[in-house]
């Protein structure tokens, strides 16, 4: 019979998805995080570094929407 319970608790812990892995905050997100940084990073050079100084705000990483604004504003240019 103790093969059962372990089996229900497997079962629900299947079921509720680990959230220390995949919930908020979890070890996935923090990948996830830290790759899609990690992105942003390698496209900066694409955009001229004064063009970059005043558009993103300064002494933070690029942002998915600053890096956005500045092709924007390459388009307009080119």
């Amino acid at each position: 019979m103790r093969w059962k319970q372990v089996a229900c608790v497997l079962w629900l812990v299947g079921l509720t998805g680990c959230p220390h892995a995949f919930g908020r905050g979890g070890t996935l997100e923090r990948a996830a995080a830290k790759d899609t940084q990690e992105n942003l990073d390698q496209l900066q050079p694409d955009c001229p570094d004064d063009l970059f100084e005043r558009l993103c705000p300064q002494g933070q990483p690029p942002s998915a929407k600053c890096l956005e604004l500045c092709a924007d504003e390459l388009d307009d240019r080119g």
